[in-house]
């Protein structure tokens, strides 16, 4: 697995780096400095998952695009609003999570797959 974390501010990628080097991750992690409004992160297939924790001014412009990423988006804290979760619980939701396919397991398996 990998993870890849998009944020404008350098000094917290260089703390994100040094929490994922303390967790043991850091070779499994990629920080990017990236004004996400430009939106160079989106397209289909890119993703098996998105984790998007933005203020609800930030998100509402994105969502037609990560939507269309066809992968599961996990918000934290504020969710999309043009489209009712698929789950969600106390400070999360999650949107665009597959169908439980019988035999398979439960849906949340398919995220960390």
């Amino acid at each position: 697995a990998c993870c890849v974390g998009l944020e404008l501010d350098d000094a917290l990628i260089e703390e994100a780096k040094s929490r994922a080097a303390r967790e043991g991750v850091a070779g499994q992690c990629e920080f990017r400095s990236e004004d996400i409004t430009q939106q160079a992160w989106a397209g289909v297939g890119r993703w098996s998952a998105v984790f998007v924790h933005i203020l609800p001014e930030g998100i509402a412009p994105l969502e037609g695009a990560l939507l269309a990423l066809d992968c599961p988006v996990v918000c934290a804290s504020y969710g999309l609003t043009s489209v009712k979760p698929d789950a969600a619980g106390l400070g999360w939701e999650i949107f665009n999570l597959p169908e439980l396919i019988p035999g398979v397991g439960d849906r949340a398996e398919l995220l960390f797959a």
